[in-house]
This record gives C-alpha cells, sequence and structure tokens, in this order.
C-alpha cells in the first residue's frame, strides 16, 4: 500500500462465463485433492492473482499484498514478479507446500510475515 492507499482488491472465482466451484464445478473436490495440496487443478482465479491483474502496476511496486492465507505457489510466481515487496497472511499449518511456497518468496526477495489467528 504505497502512502497508504489501498491500490487493489481481489477474491477467489472462476473465470467469467465459467462455473464456479460453488455451483459444483469444483475439479479439486472431484478428484479428492487433500487440504493444502498444489493447486494446479484449481479453475479458479485466486485472490492474490485477481488484486494483480487488476492493478496499476506503477502503483504497486514496493507494495504489501495482505491475504487471508497462505499463497499457492502459482501465485508466489506471479507475486514475486509483480513489484510486490511484502506478503502479509495468516498462517495454515495444513497447507503442505507452504515451506517451498515461502522459501521461493524469501529467494525472490518478498519479505513474508506470517500472522497467526
Amino acid at each position: 500500500m504505497p502512502n497508504g492507499r489501498v491500490v487493489s482488491i481481489g477474491y477467489n472465482g472462476s473465470p467469467p462465463n465459467m462455473p464456479h466451484c460453488i455451483d459444483g464445478f469444483c475439479p479439486r473436490l472431484v478428484e479428492n485433492s487433500p487440504n493444502g495440496s498444489n493447486y494446479d487443478n484449481c479453475i479458479a482465479q485466486h485472490a492474490e492473482a485477481n488484486a494483480l491483474i487488476w492493478s496499476d502496476v506503477s502503483l504497486r511496486m514496493g507494495a504489501t499484498l495482505i491475504v487471508n492465507g497462505p499463497p499457492c505457489f502459482t501465485c508466489a510466481k506471479s507475486i514475486a514478479s509483480s513489484g510486490i515487496t511484502k506478503v502479509v497472511c495468516f498462517a495454515d499449518s495444513s497447507y503442505a507446500q507452504w515451506p517451498q511456497v515461502e522459501q521461493f518468496l524469501l529467494q525472490a526477495k518478498v519479505q513474508v510475515d506470517i500472522v497467526e489467528r
């Protein structure tokens, strides 16, 4: 948030004109994917990606991204490439891939602050 301003917001949701998971179209549910496993089979655009897509790149340079849970690896790659320099998120002990995602963000020089609930 440069200058203490919100630059963008995002939410989890399917691309336009596609059914949403709550409409019964969830590949992760159909495949019985374990909670916290790889999200490559998720059809939803995650909140982090939506926030980045709809933000002005010049306003997000050096900004902080605040998320309600740890980002998946796909979102982490976008975050690392976006100009975001800090991620703040709630901890989620069930997210098995988090240690690798966190290490990736740290290697990309993105500060990570974990908030316990």
